[in-house]
């Protein structure tokens, strides 16, 4: 047997090794609560998922709101992952009258509402896998319709693992259009629609410590831009915990803020309270991921 035919074998036996591992980690199971990785589902797999996220307000006010996902994932090829979500919310919110006018807010009753909020598409096409090659790349793409006017997220995605993958980095950089939010007036008949876009940039290192088992650290920093400027941004950091067995998995996750920024408006001009207490999130949540493989 000459030598190139040699090489050619064992580029063949790596890879197929590489793919194997890959799908004993049990593809798309959520290391993270919140950062993506390049880990797909294997062509003709499901996976059905559920998510939990807990928000809470740290500024003046009362701001609860719990959010739902329920998610249902098919590798279409190996390098290519679709979902679909079905998105729901329940919201308490308060800011009375005093509060708000210290703080430049239109004042508004209390919110109490719940229901389904809308359904998004996505899709994930990972360019390079981090079995084969020294970094994993991925990008996403997702299209979210329902109360609001259509809202468009792209996701860049990079994975590093170590340690025979035991250890994995992992970063995102997502960008979301589309979004629109009232801008009440001090004076005049109606708010004015302005655009809104958001930028977030999140970083994850997880640790299998044990079989099935692993730990992570995960940072959030996120923008959000309207009227062409910055309005807010905020910093999140904190712990999550996995497990995956042959078919089920949970993930928790408990990220809460250490740095805020807002902008104060211009002369004239309010901010929607509802807006207002969403920014100031004291947790950004405590997110439960649930999932089955099928």
């Amino acid at each position: 047997m000459d030598g190139s035919r040699k090489r050619r074998i064992l580029h063949a036996a790596a890879g197929l090794l590489a793919l194997t591992g890959a799908t004993h980690a049990r593809a798309d199971e959520p290391l993270f609560g919140y950062v993506n990785t390049t880990d797909l589902l294997p062509k003709s797999k499901f996976q059905i998922e559920q998510w939990l996220t807990a928000r809470e307000g740290g500024g003046p006010g009362r701001y609860q709101l719990l959010e739902g996902r329920s998610a249902v994932e098919y590798g279409l090829r190996n390098d290519l992952q679709l979902t679909a979500y079905l998105n729901y919310s329940r919201l308490r919110a308060e800011l009375d009258r005093t509060d708000a006018e210290a703080a430049g807010v239109l004042p508004a009753p209390r919110t109490a509402r719940s229901g389904v909020d809308g359904v998004t598409g996505e899709a994930i096409w990972r360019v390079a896998s981090p079995y084969l090659s020294p970094v994993g790349i991925a990008l996403l793409v997702d299209a979210t319709v329902g109360r609001e006017r259509p809202v468009f997220g792209f996701k860049a995605i990079a994975q590093k693992n170590m340690l025979e993958d035991t250890l994995i980095f992992a970063g995102n950089a997502r960008l979301d259009v589309g979004q629109v939010e009232l801008q009440p007036q001090r004076s005049g008949p109606s708010p004015r629609r302005r655009d809104v876009s958001r930028l977030e940039f999140d970083l994850g290192t997880s640790y299998r410590f044990r079989e099935n088992w692993s730990a992570a650290l995960e940072l959030r920093y996120k923008e959000r831009y309207a009227g062409g400027r910055v309005q807010d941004s905020a910093a999140f950091f904190g712990p999550s915990l996995h497990y995956g067995g042959q078919r089920w998995f949970f993930t928790l996750s408990a990220l809460r803020r250490l740095h805020d920024a807002h902008r104060s408006q211009p002369a004239g001009e309010l901010s929607d309270s509802l807006t207002y207490l969403a920014e100031r999130t004291e947790w950004d949540g405590l997110r439960l991921r649930v999932g089955r493989t099928f």
